[in-house]
């Protein structure tokens, strides 16, 4: 099996974010009213690659709730006790304004998933 799991800077640390275990990815489908593969497009359909390579948003077919839920339980499936991944979330998502600088990360999320990651040989 492939891993899924991604480790990425949030909240100025590198943190892992997983959505493999079960509870973590049904947790977004009931929050966002829809399976995880339409949360992805939703997310993957409203980016776009700027000239430095990376995604940025161009449309706003997600919900606010498609990339704060995929944080937060990206961060509890990656490990985080639950009072702190919500602590976590609340300060460095909830609390700030620009929350579409965070689709990119999101979208990885989803992507590791879905896909997995390449396997170190």
């Amino acid at each position: 099996m492939k891993p899924t799991g991604i480790e990425r800077e949030f909240g100025g640390e590198v943190r892992k974010f997983d959505l493999s275990p079960i509870g973590a990815w049904r947790a977004v489908e009931a929050k966002c009213g829809v399976g995880l593969g339409r949360v992805f497009g939703r997310l993957w359909s409203s980016m776009a690659t700027g000239t430095d390579g990376r995604a940025s948003p161009i449309g706003f077919d997600f919900y606010g709730d498609d990339i704060r839920e995929v944080l937060l339980q990206g961060l509890k499936g990656g490990g985080m006790e639950d009072a702190a991944a919500t602590k976590l979330v609340r300060s460095n998502f909830d609390d700030i304004a620009g929350k579409g600088q965070f689709a990119a990360l999101a979208i990885e999320i989803v992507s590791a998933w879905w896909y997995g990651l390449p396997e170190v040989k």
